[in-house]
């Protein structure tokens, strides 16, 4: 199956459920995986993908890749590395020395 359309230049976060609505429209049906690159990755697109569509989403998120290389993994500035503390419900940065 082939499909397609032509958007006015938004975003292509907010294009992604409108085609696949049209492609639900016009093939009854659609395919059990939604595959689309790292431009069509939100957190909206996901949820409406599992739960509108009752479908996979196979679409990478936009930090995907940075968030695979160890300099991301190991900055100590990357909230996202910070420990989290649940009795006192705060982060803590761990501080890395180079010796």
């Amino acid at each position: 199956m082939l499909a397609y359309q032509i958007f006015p230049n938004p975003p292509d976060t907010l294009t992604l459920l409108p085609f696949s609505d049209e492609i639900e429209d016009n093939y009854s049906t659609l395919p059990h995986h939604i595959v689309a690159d790292v431009g069509y990755g939100s957190e909206q697109n996901y949820h409406d993908i599992l739960n509108n569509y009752k479908r996979e989403a196979l679409i990478t998120y936009n930090l995907y890749r940075r968030e695979q290389k160890k300099k991301y993994q190991q900055n100590p500035f990357n909230t996202a590395n910070w420990t989290y503390d649940e009795t006192t419900d705060t982060s803590i940065r761990v501080r890395i020395n180079k010796h």
